[in-house]
Protein backbone atom coordinates (compact mmCIF):
# COMPACT_ATOMS: atom_id res chain seq x y z
CA UNK A 1 0.00 0.00 0.00
CA UNK A 2 2.81 2.35 0.77
CA UNK A 3 4.57 1.97 -2.25
CA UNK A 4 1.59 2.22 -4.41
CA UNK A 5 0.58 5.46 -2.61
CA UNK A 6 4.79 6.34 -3.23
CA UNK A 7 4.05 6.01 -7.18
CA UNK A 8 1.45 7.75 -7.05
CA UNK A 9 2.87 11.02 -5.32
CA UNK A 10 5.63 10.38 -8.09
CA UNK A 11 3.37 10.91 -10.41
CA UNK A 12 1.99 14.56 -9.46
CA UNK A 13 5.59 15.50 -8.78
CA UNK A 14 6.59 14.24 -12.39
CA UNK A 15 3.48 15.93 -13.92
CA UNK A 16 4.51 19.78 -12.22
CA UNK A 17 5.12 21.13 -15.63
CA UNK A 18 1.66 21.20 -16.60
CA UNK A 19 -0.35 24.48 -17.80
CA UNK A 20 -2.08 26.49 -15.49
CA UNK A 21 -5.92 25.71 -15.71
CA UNK A 22 -8.02 23.88 -13.70
CA UNK A 23 -7.36 20.05 -15.24
CA UNK A 24 -9.16 16.96 -15.49
CA UNK A 25 -7.71 13.75 -14.09
CA UNK A 26 -8.10 10.25 -15.46
CA UNK A 27 -6.45 6.72 -14.78
CA UNK A 28 -3.32 6.95 -16.00
CA UNK A 29 -0.95 3.94 -16.70
CA UNK A 30 2.94 4.41 -15.82
CA UNK A 31 6.00 2.25 -15.41
CA UNK A 32 6.67 1.33 -11.28
CA UNK A 33 9.99 -0.06 -10.06
CA UNK A 34 10.68 -3.47 -11.18
CA UNK A 35 9.01 -2.78 -14.66
CA UNK A 36 5.38 -3.71 -13.79
CA UNK A 37 3.04 -1.39 -15.08
CA UNK A 38 0.69 0.15 -12.62
CA UNK A 39 -2.81 2.17 -13.09
CA UNK A 40 -2.97 4.48 -10.82
CA UNK A 41 -6.53 5.23 -9.52
CA UNK A 42 -7.45 8.98 -9.91
CA UNK A 43 -11.28 8.76 -9.14
CA UNK A 44 -10.80 9.40 -5.46
CA UNK A 45 -7.54 10.75 -3.75
CA UNK A 46 -8.88 9.07 0.29
CA UNK A 47 -5.69 6.98 -0.16
CA UNK A 48 -3.14 9.88 0.32
CA UNK A 49 -4.22 10.19 3.65
CA UNK A 50 -2.93 6.57 4.14
CA UNK A 51 -0.13 7.87 3.58
CA UNK A 52 -0.11 11.30 5.51
CA UNK A 53 -1.41 9.36 8.53
CA UNK A 54 2.04 7.12 8.63
CA UNK A 55 4.16 10.76 8.09
CA UNK A 56 6.14 11.88 11.44
CA UNK A 57 7.61 15.07 12.58
CA UNK A 58 10.99 13.79 11.82
CA UNK A 59 9.80 13.30 8.25
CA UNK A 60 9.60 17.14 7.94
CA UNK A 61 12.52 17.96 9.20
CA UNK A 62 14.67 15.48 7.59
CA UNK A 63 12.99 16.33 4.20
CA UNK A 64 13.09 19.91 4.40
CA UNK A 65 17.11 19.55 4.47
CA UNK A 66 16.73 17.69 1.19
CA UNK A 67 14.50 20.31 -0.20
CA UNK A 68 17.01 22.85 0.89
CA UNK A 69 19.96 21.39 -0.78
CA UNK A 70 18.17 20.67 -4.21
CA UNK A 71 18.15 16.88 -3.23
CA UNK A 72 14.16 16.57 -3.38
CA UNK A 73 11.54 17.74 -4.79
CA UNK A 74 8.79 15.87 -2.55
CA UNK A 75 6.94 19.26 -2.11
CA UNK A 76 3.64 17.26 -1.13
CA UNK A 77 5.35 14.90 1.15
CA UNK A 78 7.01 17.61 3.13
CA UNK A 79 3.71 19.69 3.20
CA UNK A 80 2.11 16.88 5.07
CA UNK A 81 4.96 15.85 7.55
CA UNK A 82 4.73 19.28 8.60
CA UNK A 83 0.93 19.12 9.44
CA UNK A 84 2.72 16.00 12.13
CA UNK A 85 5.25 18.89 13.74
CA UNK A 86 4.57 20.83 16.90
CA UNK A 87 4.26 24.03 15.58
CA UNK A 88 1.63 23.41 12.91
CA UNK A 89 -0.65 25.83 13.88
CA UNK A 90 -3.74 26.22 10.58
CA UNK A 91 -4.89 28.94 12.70
CA UNK A 92 -2.20 31.14 14.33
CA UNK A 93 -2.85 35.17 13.11
CA UNK A 94 0.59 36.06 14.04
CA UNK A 95 1.77 35.02 10.32
CA UNK A 96 -1.26 37.04 8.77
CA UNK A 97 0.74 40.18 11.20
CA UNK A 98 4.06 39.23 9.58
CA UNK A 99 2.31 39.12 5.95
CA UNK A 100 0.84 42.50 5.65
CA UNK A 101 4.14 44.08 7.27
CA UNK A 102 6.39 42.41 4.25
CA UNK A 103 3.29 43.44 1.84
CA UNK A 104 3.41 47.31 3.53
CA UNK A 105 7.55 47.66 3.15
CA UNK A 106 7.42 46.26 -0.42
CA UNK A 107 5.16 48.56 -1.20
CA UNK A 108 7.53 51.25 0.17
CA UNK A 109 10.31 49.60 -1.40
CA UNK A 110 11.60 48.66 1.98
CA UNK A 111 12.71 45.35 0.41
CA UNK A 112 15.81 44.91 3.09
CA UNK A 113 13.17 45.39 5.98
CA UNK A 114 10.11 43.33 3.88
CA UNK A 115 12.95 40.26 3.50
CA UNK A 116 14.25 40.25 7.07
CA UNK A 117 10.04 39.78 8.03
CA UNK A 118 9.84 36.96 5.48
CA UNK A 119 12.72 35.53 7.12
CA UNK A 120 11.30 35.34 10.14
CA UNK A 121 8.07 33.41 8.77
CA UNK A 122 10.11 31.14 6.86
CA UNK A 123 12.36 29.90 9.76
CA UNK A 124 9.38 28.70 11.39
CA UNK A 125 7.02 27.98 7.96
CA UNK A 126 9.26 26.95 5.61
CA UNK A 127 6.22 25.46 3.58
CA UNK A 128 3.97 29.47 2.90
CA UNK A 129 4.04 29.94 -0.31
CA UNK A 130 3.30 33.37 -0.36
CA UNK A 131 6.04 34.43 1.71
CA UNK A 132 8.61 32.22 -0.67
CA UNK A 133 6.48 34.21 -3.76
CA UNK A 134 7.20 37.52 -1.76
CA UNK A 135 11.18 36.10 -1.63
CA UNK A 136 11.70 35.81 -5.06
CA UNK A 137 10.13 39.51 -6.00
CA UNK A 138 12.38 40.83 -3.10
CA UNK A 139 15.18 39.26 -5.05
CA UNK A 140 14.76 40.14 -7.94
CA UNK A 141 14.21 44.22 -6.78
CA UNK A 142 17.86 43.42 -5.28
CA UNK A 143 18.88 42.14 -8.23
CA UNK A 144 20.31 38.65 -6.89
CA UNK A 145 19.14 36.46 -9.61
CA UNK A 146 20.11 33.68 -8.33
CA UNK A 147 17.82 33.58 -4.80
CA UNK A 148 14.96 34.88 -6.77
CA UNK A 149 14.79 31.81 -9.17
CA UNK A 150 15.47 29.33 -6.28
CA UNK A 151 12.48 31.07 -4.13
CA UNK A 152 10.52 30.84 -7.00
CA UNK A 153 11.32 27.27 -7.95
CA UNK A 154 10.41 26.59 -3.89
CA UNK A 155 7.21 28.75 -4.67
CA UNK A 156 6.31 26.29 -7.56
CA UNK A 157 7.19 22.93 -5.92
CA UNK A 158 4.44 24.07 -3.10
CA UNK A 159 1.68 25.35 -5.32
CA UNK A 160 1.90 22.44 -7.42
CA UNK A 161 2.25 19.74 -4.70
CA UNK A 162 -1.50 20.89 -4.33
CA UNK A 163 -2.56 21.50 -7.92
CA UNK A 164 -2.07 18.02 -8.09
CA UNK A 165 -3.77 16.72 -5.29
CA UNK A 166 -6.35 16.13 -6.97
CA UNK A 167 -8.69 18.32 -9.39
CA UNK A 168 -10.85 19.80 -7.17
CA UNK A 169 -13.95 18.68 -9.03
CA UNK A 170 -15.72 16.21 -6.15
CA UNK A 171 -15.03 15.48 -2.84
CA UNK A 172 -13.04 12.50 -3.93
CA UNK A 173 -10.89 14.90 -5.61
CA UNK A 174 -10.33 17.69 -3.60
CA UNK A 175 -7.26 19.37 -3.64
CA UNK A 176 -5.51 18.48 -0.35
CA UNK A 177 -4.74 21.59 1.57
CA UNK A 178 -3.40 21.93 5.33
CA UNK A 179 -4.76 25.76 6.18
CA UNK A 180 -7.56 28.49 4.26
CA UNK A 181 -4.91 30.44 2.79
CA UNK A 182 -3.46 27.74 0.72
CA UNK A 183 -7.03 27.51 -0.92
CA UNK A 184 -6.22 31.53 -2.00
CA UNK A 185 -2.61 30.67 -3.12
CA UNK A 186 -3.89 28.12 -5.38
CA UNK A 187 -6.92 30.07 -6.76
CA UNK A 188 -4.36 32.82 -7.30
CA UNK A 189 -1.93 31.40 -9.09
CA UNK A 190 -4.81 29.70 -11.23
CA UNK A 191 -5.80 33.36 -11.69
CA UNK A 192 -9.16 33.16 -10.64
CA UNK A 193 -10.51 36.58 -9.15
CA UNK A 194 -12.99 36.98 -6.50
CA UNK A 195 -15.32 37.41 -5.44
CA UNK A 196 -15.65 33.97 -4.27
CA UNK A 197 -18.66 32.11 -2.73
CA UNK A 198 -17.54 29.71 0.35
CA UNK A 199 -19.24 27.03 1.94
CA UNK A 200 -18.11 24.24 4.14
CA UNK A 201 -19.17 20.74 3.50
CA UNK A 202 -18.71 17.49 5.69
CA UNK A 203 -19.30 13.72 3.42
CA UNK A 204 -17.07 10.61 3.74
CA UNK A 205 -15.57 11.08 7.31
CA UNK A 206 -13.55 14.66 5.85
CA UNK A 207 -14.34 18.08 5.79
CA UNK A 208 -14.34 19.84 2.59
CA UNK A 209 -14.09 23.10 1.52
CA UNK A 210 -16.32 24.20 -1.94
CA UNK A 211 -15.54 27.70 -3.38
CA UNK A 212 -17.60 29.07 -5.96
CA UNK A 213 -15.69 30.21 -8.83
CA UNK A 214 -15.64 31.97 -12.24
CA UNK A 215 -13.25 29.88 -14.86
CA UNK A 216 -13.53 31.48 -18.61
CA UNK A 217 -16.36 33.17 -17.78
CA UNK A 218 -18.46 30.00 -16.22
CA UNK A 219 -19.73 29.34 -12.94
CA UNK A 220 -17.83 26.58 -11.73
CA UNK A 221 -17.10 25.04 -7.64
CA UNK A 222 -13.63 23.70 -6.21
CA UNK A 223 -13.14 21.32 -3.48
CA UNK A 224 -10.75 21.63 -1.23
CA UNK A 225 -9.97 18.99 1.48
CA UNK A 226 -9.25 20.55 4.62
CA UNK A 227 -9.81 17.44 7.19
CA UNK A 228 -6.24 18.38 8.41
CA UNK A 229 -6.89 21.93 9.78
CA UNK A 230 -9.70 20.95 10.99
CA UNK A 231 -8.55 18.07 12.98
CA UNK A 232 -5.47 20.24 14.36
CA UNK A 233 -7.70 22.87 15.43
CA UNK A 234 -10.28 20.06 17.44
CA UNK A 235 -6.51 18.60 18.86
CA UNK A 236 -6.37 21.62 20.39
CA UNK A 237 -9.32 22.40 21.88
CA UNK A 238 -10.26 18.52 22.46
CA UNK A 239 -13.60 19.23 20.77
Amino acid sequence: MKRLILLILGLFIACSSAERSIHSTENIEFVAVGGQKVKADTTSNYILFDYINLLTENDYYSLLDSIKNGQSSDFFTLRMAYTKTKIYNPYDIKFDDLRKRIKLNMEEQNFEVALETANKILEERYIDIKTHLWCSNIYKQLRDSAKSDYHENIYNGLINSIYFSGDGKSVKTAFIVMEISEEYDLLNWLQLKPPFELSPRIKDGYSFDIIRVFDENRETELFFNIDLALKRFSEEFDL
